[in-house]
């Protein structure tokens, strides 16, 4: 058994390859103490700010493992972006998305719910919106992918709680099919401050030599 808690699913896919029974930390959690009772038992997650997410820690407090073999392990991705050689900060929903959550096709999903009810799109609440050593970047990278011709929304909330004043923004999104499009104007007009440049669009699977050659070129 492998409990796992997710933010944008790389600790999701980490259990998937440890164990065929998983289960989601999100929907285990309570204020009552359970027992697990398994032959091992693995923990996957997110390092947050150089330590587990509190839902983990939480997690693992309130509750007992009855096993032989108890394992965890720790997801975290290079905080530099390769691609321009940048400090990356990671949008994070608290309540992270699932894959029956972005069936776009399904019209009882998630983000078909929060499309059609504007009101669903800002209730995205983030793990983080504070960036450390914020004032000592003058250039900001914002990506995202596209959801109905405008930027996934989750990306809203960092956007409102951030000012940009006297700092540089570079949107660039990932789509299959739409455009750049007005995605980044939206952003722009919901943001403080800021010196806004023209963004790229990239396929959901990019050639990383291409985003590495346009990212360079837009910093120098």
């Amino acid at each position: 058994m492998v409990f796992y808690f997710t933010g944008t699913g790389n600790s999701l896919y980490a259990a998937k390859t440890l164990d065929k029974d998983i289960k989601s930390i999100l929907h285990e959690i309570s204020d009552g103490k359970k027992v697990y009772s398994y032959d091992k038992i693995g923990i996957v997650c997110p390092i947050y700010g150089h330590e587990m997410p509190k839902m983990v820690k939480k997690f693992i407090a309130t509750n007992e493992f009855d096993t032989d073999y108890l394992y965890i392990v720790l997801t975290y991705r290079n905080r530099k972006a390769d691609a321009a050689g940048a400090d990356l900060f990671e949008l994070t929903p608290v309540i992270p998305y699932t894959s029956d959550d972005l069936d776009w096709n399904d019209s009882n999903s998630r983000v078909s719910k929060e499309h059609e009810n504007e009101s669903l799109q800002n209730d995205v609440e983030l793990v983080s919106t504070t960036v450390d050593n914020r004032e000592s970047y003058d250039t900001v990278f914002i990506g995202y992918p596209i959801w109905w011709r405008y930027a996934a929304w989750p990306v809203n909330q960092f956007m409102t709680k951030n000012d940009f004043t006297g700092k540089t923004v570079i949107p660039f999104c990932t789509s299959m099919s739409s455009g750049l499009g007005n995605s980044a104007e939206k952003l722009r007009k919901m943001t403080k401050g800021g010196d806004w440049k023209e963004g790229m669009k990239f396929s959901s699977s990019p050639d990383m030599s291409e985003v590495e050659s346009w990212a360079k070129s837009v910093v120098n």
